[in-house]
């Protein structure tokens, strides 16, 4: 239900956005189906920290990044929560994920999806520092980088990762690859330990269902392949299930 003149609204707005890729009939390597997910509030679910949106609304198409910004803005509209206080955005990163949460939801506190930022600082400290005679250094610098980058201090972080590299070695591609990541991602990095203890999502969980769910079960089946705009039909048949918004046939 879209909220009425005399709703207050909710007092928040979770979205996410991530894109999924499947065989294409036209492209070689396929194409990306942009994906959408908010939310007016969460829950806790079991006892590992998991969370569960409540009141949500999906959205995806095969068409460009603004049309998926147009339909995650439509649906936080319907849900009432593009006036909420507090609005959180949730990505991996990606240029256009970024251009449309600042379109969109220009106030909200934008996170980089923790996974993403872990992923990319492990796969750097392995190449920096290769070989079983730097296991431990390796332990170390793992713990050492992912506790600085867990309280918010990126440029703490991003010293002790380019000090890896025994000096007078070659450039390490991973290496500057992260480093180049932690600059990019800098507005979208922060205490994501103050911000687990807000309530805020932090991992990719959210995100990864939604493609999993609108895209990934239907559409990747074995020997599928897919046009453009056929697909870009069905996932808009496979969120207006999902969100069951069919409206009621007239008697």
């Amino acid at each position: 239900r879209a909220p009425g003149a005399g709703d207050a609204g909710p007092d928040r707005l979770l979205a996410g956005l991530d894109g999924g890729w499947v065989p294409s009939c036209d492209q070689p390597g396929g194409m990306e189906g942009k994906v959408g997910v908010v939310a007016t509030d969460v829950e806790a679910v079991g006892r590992r920290g998991r969370q569960r949106l409540v009141r949500r609304q999906y959205v995806a198409t095969f068409g460009d990044a603004e049309r998926v910004g147009q339909l995650i803005y439509a649906a936080a509209h319907h849900l009432g929560g593009e006036q909420a206080a507090r609005q959180t955005v949730l990505g991996d990163g990606a240029a256009w994920i970024k251009t449309q949460a600042a379109l969109h939801f220009p106030t909200a506190t934008t996170i980089l999806d923790w996974p993403h930022l872990a992923r990319a600082v492990h796969k750097a400290i392995r190449a920096a520092r290769p070989g079983r005679a730097n296991c431990a250094l390796r332990r170390r610098a793992h713990a050492e980088i992912a506790a600085l980058l867990w309280d918010g201090a990126v440029e703490a972080a991003a010293t002790e990762l380019a000090d890896l590299p025994p000096e007078g070695t070659e450039p390490v591609a991973a290496l500057d690859d992260a480093l180049a990541y932690l600059a990019t991602q800098r507005d979208w990095l922060g205490d994501y330990g103050a911000w687990r203890d807000a309530g805020e999502p932090i991992g990719s969980g959210m995100v990864e269902r939604e493609v999993a769910l609108v895209i990934n079960r239907r559409m990747k089946r074995q020997g599928m392949r897919w046009r453009r705009a056929n697909a870009d039909a069905l996932v808009a048949l496979r969120v207006r299930t999902i969100n069951d918004t069919w409206a009621p046939r007239a008697a």
